[in-house]
């Protein structure tokens, strides 16, 4: 494999030369998937070429580990959550709700929300789901121990799993035409025509992948939301429908009525 890769990378770069571009060696990083806990210490070494082997890498913000089970991004972003928290502890007894309710939109729901459909599925989510109860609580000045259903329909939030129901919703109804292409047009026979037979797997990670969960999420949506055919009002529709509810789990929204 090693040397198909490093073949693969000369051609590229060989591309990039004769279109006058350059590829960043020093910023290139190589990551190998795997379901399996193998050793993947593995270098690609040149004349020209040399590249490291990594765990995880960085791609635009989103930490992608070889697993794929999104663990370093989980930590990454409880880390930045609680900065954001920190602020709101700070500002919490010199501004009003409404202010602070900007603030948490602004600083730690538009952290939170990065990237959710790619990482939203795990289990590890749940973590996030607890900062978030936490934020809440310490806007609306109450114990520990107080249920926080109630604030986020309250405060018109969205929980973080209802903001993933959210994001990929919209994802599917955006291009909805290229999910149909990749099933071949199978659609299942209910009353509403907009509902998509989620696709076949074999693995745990594409179970837990966008273009799994898109489908499956988006068939127990209300048909009359799914046959909204502008994209605002569906959208509009959607936001409406779920802050009326707060999903705490993926399971808790595909088992309701």
């Amino acid at each position: 494999m090693l040397t198909i890769v490093t073949e693969e990378l000369k051609t590229l770069k060989d591309w990039f030369a004769v279109n006058g571009l350059s590829m960043n060696v020093s910023k290139t990083q190589m990551i190998e998937f795997s379901a399996f806990n193998l050793d993947k210490n593995f270098n690609i070494n040149s004349s020209t070429i040399s590249i490291n082997s990594r765990n995880s890498v960085d791609y635009l913000g989103i930490k992608i580990d070889s697993h794929l089970n999104w663990k370093e991004q989980i930590e990454s972003m409880s880390k930045r959550l609680s900065s954001a928290t920190f602020v709101l502890r700070v500002v919490r007894d010199t501004t009003n709700l409404e202010t602070q309710i900007t603030i948490y939109h602004a600083y730690f729901s538009s952290i939170m929300n990065y990237g959710i459909i790619v990482w939203g599925s795990t289990n590890l989510a749940k973590k996030i789901l607890a900062l978030q109860k936490r934020v809440l609580r310490l806007i609306a000045k109450v114990p520990l121990t107080t249920s926080c259903r109630p604030l986020f329909i309250n405060f018109k939030i969205l929980t973080l799993y209802s903001s993933y129901i959210f994001q990929i919703s919209l994802m599917v109804k955006e291009n909805f035409d290229t999910f149909m292409q990749n099933q071949h047009n199978h659609i299942y026979q209910t009353r509403s025509k907009n509902s998509l037979k989620p696709v076949q797997h074999r693995t745990k990670i594409f179970h837990l992948s966008p273009q799994y969960m898109g489908p499956k999420i988006y068939n127990k949506l209300p048909d009359y939301i799914k046959d909204l055919a502008q994209f605002n009002q569906f959208k509009r529709h959607l936001k409406e429908w779920l802050l009326e509810r707060a999903f705490y789990s993926i399971e808790e929204f595909l088992e309701g009525e």
